[in-house]
């Protein structure tokens, strides 16, 4: 019964050991797959970062753009003031009539040529600002959700790992506590086995002395044999001496 109870426990304690060994490699993978999230969450991170350096960058290219096209339009203004000021200047009133007829049509046509290529450009500037800003947008969104994934992933892995370790823990104590179950049931066994030998050895020692005795007593009952003999013997020749005499 002893021995079944100790098999019983080391075949325990050999299935505790295989399930910590999973344990251990489970802590392992999700240790791994941590990593792994945290290394993905520092990468978008360092993305969002980057997408926010863009977005400025952005900000600051259109409004170098917006003033170049203020500074040409100041310029222009500029030069159409300056042929203003020599059509003035010409002394036959016909002449600056004409010119400032001449003038004024190239002062519009050149206002709405500049006006037009203004619109396409500052057009062109905001559909394509608007839609860097929505490209960043966009993807400060999905990384910002994928942030989001990961923290939570993060702190799930945190929690798993937690209950692996509080389930290791507690295997290793219950480990333990059938060692120690095994080494007294192997200190009783041993205490048992010196008993039985023991006992086995006053057995042994007991037979001896039976023996002994059983061979005196053998040796005895030869000798009052032999007494016995030689009694009958001389019993025998006194009766036929008594016969004689008769």
């Amino acid at each position: 019964s002893l021995l079944v109870q100790l098999s019983n426990i080391e075949a325990e304690i050999n299935l505790l050991k295989r399930r910590i060994g999973q344990l251990e490699d489970e802590v392992k993978r999700i240790k791994q797959e941590n990593q792994r999230m945290l290394s993905e969450l520092q990468r978008a991170r360092t993305d969002l970062d980057q997408e926010t350096l863009n977005r400025i960058d952005y900000q600051n290219q259109v409004q170098t753009l917006l003033e170049e096209i203020d500074f040409l339009r100041r310029v222009h203004d500029n030069e159409i003031k300056e042929l203003q000021t020599l059509a003035s200047r010409d002394t036959t009133p016909e002449n600056r009539e004409f010119f400032k007829n001449e003038l004024s049509s190239a002062i519009r046509d050149i206002r709405e040529e500049y006006d037009q290529v203004n619109n396409v450009h500052r057009n062109d500037m905001e559909s394509w600002y608007r839609l860097k800003v929505q490209e960043i947008q966009t993807q400060s969104a999905r990384q910002s959700m994928e942030q989001g994934y990961a923290k939570e992933e993060v702190k799930r892995l945190r929690s798993q790992l937690a209950d692996l370790r509080g389930k290791l823990a507690d295997l290793e104590s219950r480990n333990s506590l059938l060692e120690k179950q095994i080494q007294e049931l192997n200190y009783q066994l041993e205490d048992d086995q010196r008993s039985y030998e023991a006992a086995l050895n006053d057995r042994d020692s007991q037979i001896r002395k039976m023996r002994e005795e059983c061979q005196a007593l053998m040796v005895e009952l030869q000798m009052l044999l032999d007494t016995k003999q030689t009694l009958d013997a001389e019993i025998a020749i006194y009766r036929k001496m008594l016969e004689g005499e008769e």
